[in-house]
């Protein structure tokens, strides 16, 4: 039904239609980028799933009380880790946004307001929780053991300060870094934490020091808080609002002239030209002769020279904001590959 609803929306819309040539086009920049971004953070989500389960065969070892308890208080605590969730992918298409634009500034400030209402959900998401904690245990009285109806009551208060520091880091890491490019750092955070601070820790409170299970799962919660100072660290550091800079800037492409042209810091692109060679464009008295200004409104069509034909400048889609729609509709020109610039004269 999803699916249905989203491909309805994109036939509605023709900014985000869809095509099936759309998974035929290629584009060398546009996958490595892809691979760059997508692969970490794909790495971090099985990391952190991993010890997910890591930690339910722990508990499992301990008991049957301690298995069906836990079941319980995970999809209670799911109700407010949904949220925190979606204000997260939110937090990524708002700073990707953003920084997409280069307004660092304005990145920062939407990254500073989503953190605080990310605290704020949470919070109200552990006061929900406590709120309906005693219809949870009515409701499963008659069907756990007395064991387990104390584990399940302990283990739902222990949840909620465990929804806030996931609720904090998932923000953070999976909203403001990855929104920003940064994918590779939840990754390496949440390998070390997870698998070389968390895990051990519950597998020597269980096995080793054989602590009472309530305080197993009470070692087993810390896992989000133990990370925390680590992810503040990096994000008042503010390297994850600068990586953005590190992917190439936008050049020009360049159709129907081998003349080559480059982009200048001061939105200006500068022509390859001898000074012996004829052109038909009389040189502007108040500026250089080789220079133009270029309009980041619509595509640039320069007055034919060199005898050349007509030079035609746009934007290279890969990472601007908004130009892409008014690039030519065959797939090739659509992504085009800088690496294959035209040759200078």
């Amino acid at each position: 039904a999803e699916v249905l609803i989203c491909l309805i929306y994109s036939l509605n819309k023709s900014n985000v239609r869809f095509r099936i040539k759309y998974f035929f086009a290629k584009s060398g920049i546009l996958f490595q980028d892809f691979m760059k971004i997508a692969t970490p953070a794909v790495i971090n989500d099985l990391v952190w799933s991993f010890a997910s389960s890591a930690f339910a065969a722990i508990l499992g070892h301990i008991g049957n009380d301690m298995v069906a308890a836990n079941a319980v208080a995970v999809m209670v605590v799911n109700i407010g880790a949904i949220a925190c969730r979606g204000f997260a992918n939110a937090t990524t298409i708002i700073i990707s946004q953003e920084l997409g634009k280069n307004h660092i500034d304005t990145a920062r400030e939407y990254g500073k307001r989503m953190l605080r209402i990310t605290i704020i959900v949470s919070l109200i998401g552990c006061a929900v929780i406590l709120a309906i904690r005693p219809l949870i245990l009515d409701f499963y009285r008659d069907k756990l053991t007395e064991t387990a109806i104390y584990y399940l009551g302990v283990f739902i208060i222990m949840t909620t300060w465990r929804l806030v520091g996931e609720g904090i880091n998932t923000c953070l890491i999976c909203g403001c870094f990855r929104g920003g490019g940064d994918s590779r750092f939840g990754m390496i955070v949440d390998t070390i934490f997870m698998w070389l601070v968390a895990v051990p820790l519950t597998f020597l409170a269980a096995y080793v020091f054989k602590l009472p299970p309530v305080w197993v799962y009470f070692v087993m919660t810390l896992d989000e808080f133990e990370k925390m100072p680590v992810v503040f660290i990096h994000y008042f550091r503010r390297k994850w609002l600068t990586k953005s800079a590190k992917i190439p800037a936008p050049h020009a492409v360049l159709v129907s002239t081998n003349v080559r042209l480059k982009r200048s810091p001061q939105e200006t692109f500068t022509r390859s030209i001898p000074a012996s060679a004829p052109s038909a464009e009389p040189a502007p008295t108040s500026a250089r002769p080789n220079r133009f200004t270029w309009n980041k409104s619509e595509p640039t069509a320069i007055k034919p020279f060199l005898g050349r034909g007509t030079v035609l400048l746009y934007p290279d889609p890969l990472h601007t904001d908004g130009y892409g729609k008014n690039l030519p509709q065959s797939p090739r020109s659509r992504f085009p590959d800088r690496r294959r610039s035209p040759r200078p004269l």
